[in-house]
């Protein structure tokens, strides 16, 4: 395997976006603490960083020093001090942009629909699946779970609420969905996972943006090694680069009171 630094740092276009590696990890929080305002404490010593929203039923938090499965936790709350009410989980590696669109349409919810966060129905699969059915991703099912696969093989976005105990009986999961991409290099593995009561909208975000064909900007050095013989790499040019912050940053800014000239995002010189 070729040192990182043999790949230079051109910036690029890549695609499928799953496949593009983590990216700049830093815009998922800077827009929830920057734009939106959110709390936010840093702990030195481990690493972490967990941004709360203002009415503190919200956490998106970062925790490097926990399992590299579990790096990445969002939690919803129905009242400050009660247990989550659901969560998801996202390892290591996973691109910025897949987390970055959850985590912004739940900041963007928290002024435009503060309740469905958490009381609207939990996914049905045929509705959270919809959009990787439309991008033709195949779909394979069995007694117990439910797994699309993307056209390339690489991906998984599945359903699997049960697993068989010893004796056959179904035992049921808490965390019944899941999207992966598996590698043979560890930096192009990633892993979510979703708690039953996630709310069908946000499942199928998550699913939109897997089955996104736009691309997604790097450098060289950012992609995984495994994925420069699968995924589509071309040189980006001026007109490619994308904006600051993306169009679900700025509409959810638009509802922010805390912000000048009602709640639009200030300029950025």
């Amino acid at each position: 395997m070729p040192p990182r630094s043999d790949r230079g740092d051109g910036q690029v276009l890549v695609s499928p976006r799953y496949l593009a590696g983590e990216g700049d990890m830093g815009t998922v929080l800077k827009p929830l603490i920057h734009l939106h305002e959110w709390n936010h404490t840093f702990d030195r010593s481990l690493a972490s960083v967990v941004a709360t929203s203002h009415d503190a039923r919200l956490e998106v938090a970062m925790e490097p020093h926990k399992m590299d499965l579990d790096w990445w936790r969002v939690t919803c709350r129905e009242a400050p001090s009660a247990p989550p009410r659901w969560e998801a989980f996202f390892s290591r590696y996973i691109p910025a942009e897949l987390l970055g669109a959850f985590t912004q349409a739940l900041a963007a919810d928290r002024y435009t629909r503060p309740e469905e966060i958490v009381s609207e129905d939990a996914a049905s699969p045929t509705t959270a699946w919809r959009p990787l059915l439309k991008a033709g991703w195949r779909v394979q099912e069995d007694p117990w779970s439910t797994v699309l696969t993307s056209p390339d093989g690489q991906a998984n976005f599945g359903f699997n609420p049960y697993i068989e105990d010893e004796d056959g009986r179904p035992i049921e999961l808490s965390q019944p969905w899941f999207a992966n991409v598996t590698s043979t290099a560890r930096e192009g593995e990633w892993f979510a996972r979703f708690g039953s009561s996630v709310p069908a909208r946000y499942l199928t975000f998550f699913a939109a943006g897997l089955a996104d064909t736009a691309p997604v900007l790097r450098t060289r050095s950012q992609i995984p090694v495994s994925a420069l013989s699968t995924a589509t790499v071309r040189p980006a040019r001026g007109g490619d680069l994308p904006r600051r912050f993306s169009a679900v940053e700025f509409a959810g800014a638009m509802f922010n009171p805390a912000h000048a000239q009602q709640g639009n995002p200030p300029r950025h010189r």
